[in-house]
């Protein structure tokens, strides 16, 4: 049974209903332009049916239901009647950066027996999330991943209260991956007030990667693509003049889909 319509910010969703409970799925939190940073999806009028899970975000096993533009999009467990607002958890999965989506996790479960608002989110993988492409010629092109979450949260607290869920009690969860990029938004700036918990599960226990490292990463992804092919292979170098020399031949990344970059050399390897 479908429920009524819910406002969002940016159009009404319909979900579907069961036991007492309403859940939503695949609702666009936002649209991802490649190796940039997640924008508002464009805006519609008529009811938006999310009784199915959206597009996982481009991955090895799933590349039949991948697409990497329409693939940030969340799940909500609800309540269908409440007293008051409910607590939320914003869940971030897990899979080692390179597979896994929100799909994966059921919050019906919790989210009537907490009770509680569930949230699970998408963000991007792999080198589309987490290749570090900033100081190569594409500025935003920096752990992408992240900003894909943070805009989940916003989306979060900009439209959970229509949802029965309260806006300034939010928990960030996640397992392992999912663990150790709330480890990371809890250390930002830019998430400060997005959520006033943490728990991380399982987290991995290996080191963050240096810049070095990074862009050594950045570089063979690069030339595996044959983008970079007649470059010379620079030391690290942040000057102006070393990042216009890069920025021509990393600009094709954006415009050559038939060459995707490969998961297995993604700028989360060890």
């Amino acid at each position: 049974m479908l429920t009524s319509a819910v406002q969002t910010t940016s159009g009404p969703v319909v979900g579907t209903t069961q036991a007492g409970m309403r859940a939503f799925k695949g609702v666009p939190f936002a649209t991802a332009p490649r190796f940039a940073k997640a924008m508002p999806p464009k805006a519609w009028t008529e009811p938006l049916r999310c009784t199915g899970y959206g597009a996982y975000a481009p991955q090895p096993g799933h590349l039949d239901h991948a697409d990497e533009a329409a693939c940030l999009s969340l799940n909500i467990w609800t309540r269908a009647e409440a007293d008051r607002p409910l607590p939320v958890l914003v869940f971030i999965h897990g899979g080692a950066f390179v597979t896994g989506g929100g799909a994966d996790y059921d919050g019906a479960f919790l989210a009537a027996h907490g009770p509680a608002v569930i949230v699970t989110i998408n963000y991007r993988l792999g080198p589309l999330g987490f290749l570090q492409l900033h100081r190569l010629g594409l500025g935003e092109a920096n752990n992408l991943a992240i900003s894909d979450s943070l805009a989940a949260l916003d989306w979060v607290r900009a439209n959970i209260a229509d949802f029965g869920g309260d806006p300034d009690a939010i928990t960030l969860s996640g397992q392992s991956a999912g663990a150790s990029m709330v480890i990371a938004l809890a250390t930002l700036p830019q998430a400060r007030g997005k959520f006033i918990r943490a728990l991380a599960l399982s987290a991995p226990g290996r080191n963050i990667m240096s810049a070095d490292h990074a862009d050594d990463v950045a570089r063979r992804v690069l030339a595996e693509l044959e983008l970079a092919h007649d470059q010379p292979r620079l030391p690290l170098c942040h000057c102006q003049s070393s990042s216009r020399r890069w920025s021509a031949s990393v600009a094709g990344l954006r415009t050559r889909p038939n060459k995707a970059p490969c998961s297995a050399r993604c700028s989360m390897e060890s």
